[in-house]
């Protein structure tokens, strides 16, 4: 009677248990374009890729300890020339490939379908096995992403960063500047930021058109160049030739290339934001009104940065008496809904409690 009675509870307790995995399972499609492996077989037995590799022979994604880490390995011989285009119907043969290839687990209750109208691949399975899923197309390319990039301009206490070069004469790490920043000090100057493609440039431009002159003559030069006598300059304007197009404000140009692992970014920075500072008054008050002097901060440089990190860009001495001037500049890998792509990937029980990412 004992053993019997236990029997429903057991029963009771398992089945809770697989209601509660399936649960914890959730169904997202990935439009994937033309992925090699789910189109036609190629004349020499492969699928697009080189010696029949579906990814073209790159690097494959591995689970790797199987806590979260990511490993590559290269294609086995033998898994070159399967019959692609027979089997992508075959749903259980594309999870043994995603498995194998990407690292992505299908539990129990969990499943895997391709529709090959739109290109579109339908999974129902942990969170976990999602992220690895979307690492790994990602990763070879199969997903569209962006680059948010960032730049801050902000002006700081002469002293203070002096205190800080004191401190660090080697130069003072860009932890310590971010944190000032964090703390509240400083007056920003500039902030802006834009989303584009990898390689392609970006331009943002908040600013105003200042029209003026190259070549200018008071009357009473005119006058002395032919021999006649200067007359009243007021009765005379100037004379001006030529003019040009400065752009006042803040401009942000950049171009970002992500490296093949995806966890960093070379930037090539052409910053650069302007004031009308006044009228140059070393020159005759009559041409002083189209002659003027522009404050200007520019930067044109390159650099490295890893996704979802902040670095200084540069700094330097501001016109301004007592200050310095520092360009904070952050990039982080976006998907195309604007989500983070946080790379090497980590499950998020992985992620220790309080720890921020970088």
């Amino acid at each position: 009677m004992s053993c019997m009675s236990r029997i429903p509870y057991s029963l009771f307790f398992l089945v809770a248990l697989l209601n509660l995995q399936a649960a914890e399972m959730v169904t997202r499609s990935y439009v994937i374009g033309r992925m090699p492996v789910f189109q036609e077989e190629s004349p020499h037995g492969g699928a697009g890729g080189s010696f029949g590799d579906p990814f073209g022979g790159e690097p494959v994604i591995g689970r790797g300890d199987g806590r979260g880490d990511v490993s590559q390995r290269w294609p086995r011989p033998d898994e070159s020339d399967l019959p692609w285009a027979r089997r992508t119907a075959n749903p259980e043969f594309l999870q043994q490939y995603i498995t194998r290839h990407l690292g992505v687990e299908f539990p129990e209750g969990s499943w895997l379908r391709y529709q090959r109208a739109g290109h579109v691949l339908h999974m129902h399975n942990t969170e976990d096995n999602h992220a690895f899923l979307k690492f790994g197309l990602f990763a070879h390319r199969f997903l569209p992403y962006q680059i948010d990039l960032s730049l801050r301009m902000v002006r700081f206490d002469e002293d203070l960063i002096q205190t800080l070069e004191r401190q660090h004469p080697a130069g003072i790490p860009d932890r310590d500047l971010i944190e000032l920043w964090r703390e509240g000090e400083g007056e920003l100057l500039s902030s802006q930021s834009l989303k584009t493609f990898n390689g392609v440039n970006a331009i943002i431009q908040c600013v105003e058109e200042f029209i003026y002159p190259t070549h200018m003559k008071t009357a009473s030069e005119i006058q002395v160049s032919k021999g006649e006598k200067a007359e009243n300059p007021e009765k005379h304007p100037p004379v001006y030739g030529g003019h040009e197009t400065r752009m006042l404000g803040a401009i942000f140009n950049i171009t970002p290339t992500v490296s093949p692992d995806m966890q960093t970014v070379n930037l090539t920075l052409l910053p650069e934001k302007s004031r009308l500072k006044g009228a140059n008054t070393l020159h005759p008050p009559e041409l002083q009104p189209m002659t003027p002097v522009i404050h200007s901060i520019m930067l044109a440089n390159s650099m490295v940065i890893q996704s979802g990190s902040t670095l200084v860009a540069g700094q330097s001495s501001d016109l301004v008496p007592g200050s310095r001037i520092v360009l904070f500049m952050g990039a982080q890998l976006v998907d195309a809904q604007g989500e983070a792509i946080q790379i090497p990937l980590m499950p998020p029980e992985e992620i220790p409690d309080g720890e921020e990412q970088p």
